[in-house]
């Protein structure tokens, strides 16, 4: 098999992804342009595999910050999937999204929503796609309203995909927390908090019918309200966010990495209204847990570690204060060495 088969350029792109997976991006970079220079020899202009490339050299330019270069890119894969797909075609659809995503990206907000709104029509027509794709697109559309400020809008966009995930979805599908958290978001921006509480109310009670009052789920919707409240009553927040850890603590099987999550966030609220033996509380709770799904030298830790010092120098206690912080700093001089900033 000689340097430039075809076979060859899949394997460079397959490492590339991997790499871009494990954040090295330079090598990522490096692997998905030696796997497009092969394609260009071994393959016709107008081959799938050369648009593939094209979209993966687009993806790395937008990680870099690059928008007219991914953009050059995108229209390019475009012109491609034109003459591939003449008529509607996922395909082409997924394209035209991603150009308005760049253009949203480069505050184009006008040539944004025409290819976003063109990619829903497409996925619209488009018989095999399924309701995730038009979800994500009106997701996106409603990002670009937001971003202008209109968010009677963004909150229309917003809105539909809770509607299409709840008809096809299961009760407890990732989607439904993640768009209701979206949802509210707009509430809040609008400053409209009775609207947040209600529409979250009505969704939790759905839930609680359908799911019981102990489901995992109802600790996210729980979250969510709490965050409702998070710049004006404390007391409800806490309310909210305790109810929500002690749904995960007691929940078959236990998600400690989501308790775990939680956990700091609530320690960070305490931290931030003074509340120091209660922030040092649910802190040494986040560190007994990471303490048992993760390795001991994980950066998680350390930097539990670092807040235990943090809340413990605040309560006026050196001596459990430097302990942690000597513990924090081993750590992070085993994964970073001596000199690095951290």
């Amino acid at each position: 098999m000689t340097s430039d088969h075809a076979d060859i350029a899949s394997v460079y792109n397959n490492m590339a992804h991997v790499y871009r997976r494990r954040q090295e991006l330079e090598l990522a970079f490096e692997y998905f342009q030696l796997a497009y220079e092969i394609r260009q020899k071994r393959l016709p202009p107008n081959h799938p595999d050369i648009a593939a490339s094209l979209y993966n050299i687009a993806g790395m330019y937008r990680c870099q910050g690059d928008f007219k270069q991914a953009l050059n890119y995108c229209q390019q894969v475009l012109k491609i999937d034109e003459k591939n797909y003449p008529g509607n075609h996922k395909n082409k659809a997924e394209t035209i999204q991603n150009i308005g995503r760049v253009y949203t990206e480069i505050g184009d907000f006008s040539n944004a929503l025409h290819h976003l709104f063109r990619a829903l029509n497409m996925f619209t027509c488009v018989r095999s796609v399924n309701h995730r794709r038009i979800c994500q697109c009106l997701g996106y559309i409603g990002n670009v309203y937001e971003k202008q400020n209109e968010f009677d809008l963004a909150l229309e966009c917003y809105r539909r995909p809770l509607d299409l995930v709840r008809d096809c979805c299961p009760p407890d599908h990732y989607s439904l927390w993640m768009n209701l958290s979206v949802i509210i978001n707009i509430y809040k921006k609008k400053n409209e908090m009775e609207n947040a509480l209600k529409f979250c109310q009505e969704k939790l009670n759905i839930q609680k019918k359908v799911l019981g009052d102990d489901h995992p789920c109802i600790a996210r919707t729980l979250i969510i309200m709490a965050h409702v409240f998070e710049d004006t009553n404390l007391n409800e927040t806490l309310k909210y966010y305790e109810q929500a850890v002690s749904i995960l603590e007691h929940a078959i099987p236990i998600d400690h990495q989501e308790i775990s999550k939680y956990l700091t966030s609530l320690s960070c609220l305490y931290y931030k209204y003074d509340m120091f033996d209660d922030a040092s509380r649910c802190e040494l709770k986040t560190l007994a847990i990471n303490r048992q799904i993760l390795s001991s030298d994980h950066i998680h830790i350390a930097k539990n570690l670092n807040n235990v010092d943090i809340y413990y120098q605040c309560l006026n206690n050196p001596l459990q204060a430097v302990h942690y912080f000597n513990d924090s700093l081993s750590i992070y001089q085993t994964n970073y060495g001596i000199d690095h900033e951290e």
